[in-house]
């Protein structure tokens, strides 16, 4: 008896090769070629499947019996303004949240006929940096507690 070299290449379009000592024996598609295939179809097809004569196509069908509850409100909205919410100590009423960058300088090339009046970039107010917030405070707003699950 001799040994033998028994040789498999199997490449990335699912065919395959089986090489004995180096020489050819088969040959195909990994998916076609072989019994059973390496991946079967997911769904086997039934010939004798159909559909009942009063299937319904629609994706969604809405419930006949489905009531809102007694204290349903349509008019609720799903945001509300947070009652507890108030405006920190130290906010800054009077100043502006950005400012006109001091440092910046026109360009050169700027035509006021052409590129219009010119104006430095906006920053943020170095007044506000150590304050918990510039500008007009409004309060945040919460989900409605009148709506369940809100998305």
């Amino acid at each position: 008896k001799s040994t033998h070299l028994c040789t498999l290449i199997v490449n990335p379009d699912n065919s395959f090769e089986m090489l004995v000592d180096q020489t050819l024996v088969n040959s195909g598609s990994l998916l076609h070629d072989v019994s059973p295939p390496v991946n079967p179809p997911q769904e086997i097809e039934d010939p004798d499947d159909s559909k009942p004569e009063d299937w319904d196509e629609r994706e969604k069908i809405p419930d006949p019996d489905a009531t809102k509850p007694d204290d349903w409100n349509e008019d609720a909205p799903r945001k509300i303004i947070d009652p507890d919410a108030t405006k920190p100590d130290g906010w800054l009423d009077d100043e502006e949240e950005f400012v006109p960058d001091p440092n910046a300088v026109k360009p050169d090339d700027w035509d006021d006929e052409m590129d219009g009046e010119w104006e430095a970039p906006q920053i943020e107010n170095p007044k506000c940096e150590s304050a918990p917030g510039c500008g007009e405070w409004s309060p945040p707003m919460i989900d409605n507690p009148q709506i369940e699950n809100p998305k």
